[in-house]
């Protein structure tokens, strides 16, 4: 026999609790976006002030990075927005201890062509420098074209080489190239800039130091290698007519040198040009042969011989040399000979690694002659703040990330909204 359990328990109407259901939703998703309304993350206190993207290849390109005030600096860099596996210090820095500067200068390197890489800049605790995040897509390929590096010196107003400077050229729209001034030199390679330029094309340079204080050099590429000089740092120079071809001393004096020595390349260096500039001392005004050749890989046999300079050196005893075509990626060895004040014959040898465009950091480039004709300056000198030019790399500004999570007190109303929303299913269904 078969009966039907009978109970004095009263349900709830289920349109009642479909009601009740769909209101704590409602009441549960308000509370969510209040609460993700009011809550946002401390707020960045914008330090960056300048920022360029130079050298920029398939594999690699340097960024420069001015602040409002001086500060250590890193870059992070990944390749989606919200995701930063690497941690990239300023080339200056050492033993990875960031430096407090204004300007600072990031090599990246062994980068894939045509991906996107996204960029932050943190200071020192981990603070955020900006609140912005970098977009970088590198090329598919780069067109590089065969043209000499320029290069020269800078001293201070003291006469002493400028150290640790940064140097930014803008030729017309071409990409715009960098390299780092060290103990007063500079070498700019220009195979970066696609094709070469007319003779009428405008160029600027501007020439900043860890300070923020800035330089600035103008001209047409028709007076190019009037760069090839020693400037003053903080004077306004303009090369746009035929140099001023009257013989001055430079502020920078030296006596008459009897080393013999190979100042560049430095030993095992790579070197960022194809066309590297070599440099050294001997006596003054003396003969001086340098052989460049060819190295076996993986080994420091010597293949064939590539090129002979015979040079004279200076009457302050400098030579400097400029293979006459480009040299392809290998490693090499430069033999320098030359003769002593006994009349003996002395030799020296360096090896270098000329790298494969963009594939590696390219790591300090060899330095420039030291050419010393004085500058023309203007009356008066400029001492500016950080550069304001725009720059001519596009450089897309992705938003700012939004904050992920869910805090506690919404967590603990989702949990009495469950339990509510359970309770009522069991009272209609039970």
């Amino acid at each position: 026999m078969s009966y039907l359990a009978y109970t004095n328990d009263k349900k709830i109407p289920i349109p009642l609790a479909i009601g009740l259901i769909v209101g704590l939703i409602v009441f549960l998703s308000s509370i969510t976006s209040n609460r993700k309304n009011t809550v946002h993350t401390k707020a960045v206190e914008e330090q960056v002030e300048f920022l360029e993207i130079a050298n920029k290849t398939p594999h690699s390109a340097n960024i420069v990075v001015c602040l409002r005030k001086k500060n250590s600096l890193t870059l992070n860099l990944g390749t989606k927005p919200d995701q930063f596996d690497t941690v990239i210090y300023d080339d200056r820095d050492t033993q990875k201890t960031s430096q407090q500067r204004r300007c600072h200068y990031f090599s990246l390197s062994k980068l894939i062509p045509e991906t996107s890489y996204y960029m932050s800049f943190s200071l020192q605790n981990n603070a955020l420098a900006s609140s912005k995040i970098i977009h970088l897509i590198t090329p598919t390929k780069l067109n590089y074209v065969t043209n000499d590096p320029l290069f020269g010196k800078i001293v201070m107003s003291t006469g002493k080489p400028m150290q640790n400077g940064i140097l930014i050229a803008r030729f017309n729209s071409m990409p715009t190239i960098s390299t780092r001034v060290t103990n007063g030199e500079w070498l700019l390679p220009l195979h970066y800039l696609e094709k070469i330029p007319s003779q009428t094309t405008p160029f600027k340079i501007e020439i900043l130091d860890g300070e923020g204080a800035q330089m600035e050099i103008d001209g047409v590429y028709r007076y190019i290698d009037q760069l090839k000089k020693t400037l003053i740092f903080g004077k306004f120079y303009s090369f746009k007519t035929q140099e001023n071809t009257s013989t001055v001393v430079s502020p920078v004096t030296s006596q008459p040198r009897e080393e013999f020595l190979i100042i560049y390349p430095k030993s095992n260096t790579v070197i960022p040009s194809f066309r590297p500039l070599f440099k050294g001392l001997a006596l003054p005004e003396n003969k001086v042969t340098s052989t460049l050749e060819l190295l076996k890989s993986a080994s420091r046999k010597t293949g064939p011989i590539v090129e002979t300079f015979n040079i004279t050196t200076n009457k302050d005893g400098v030579w400097t040399a400029i293979p006459t075509s480009d040299l392809a990626p290998s490693r090499y060895r430069l033999t320098v000979s030359t003769t002593n004040k006994n009349g003996q014959v002395e030799k020296i040898a360096r090896i270098f690694h000329i790298q494969k465009s963009g594939e590696a950091v390219l790591g300090e480039a060899t330095n420039s002659a030291t050419l010393t004709p004085t500058p023309q300056p203007s009356p008066t000198p400029t001492q500016a703040p950080l550069p304001t030019i725009e720059p001519t790399q596009i450089i897309t500004i992705a938003p700012s990330l939004p904050q992920t999570g869910v805090g506690n007190a919404t967590l603990s109303f989702a949990s009495v909204a469950l339990i509510a929303i359970g309770i009522t299913l069991l009272m209609v269904f039970k």
